[in-house]
């Protein structure tokens, strides 16, 4: 079995193994749209539960999409103007 794959060694530790000329325009992400469980971030665009149990899992994004409807459910009841300021 290899230890790269698209370049990265997937052995400890992580890296980039070999730069391509196709990947010089290619940074690294804002670690605001990544949450992982070591590091986690307040509002996430993308939440990685990997190498969790499928029963931690569950309930994490249960309680994700519970968050999610809740504050969808807050703006569409009590909308705000650019100022903060109820536009009702």
């Amino acid at each position: 079995m290899s230890s790269r794959v698209l370049g990265y060694r997937t052995v400890e530790p992580v890296r980039v193994d070999r730069w391509r000329l196709a990947r010089l325009g290619v940074q690294a992400l804002d670690p605001a749209w990544n949450s992982i469980p070591d590091h986690p971030v307040p509002r996430p665009r993308i939440v990685h539960l990997a190498g969790r149990s499928h029963e931690v899992r569950m309930a994490e994004l249960s309680r994700l999409a519970s968050a999610h409807c809740a504050a969808a459910h807050r703006r569409r009841h009590h909308p705000r103007g650019p100022s903060g300021t109820d536009t009702r």
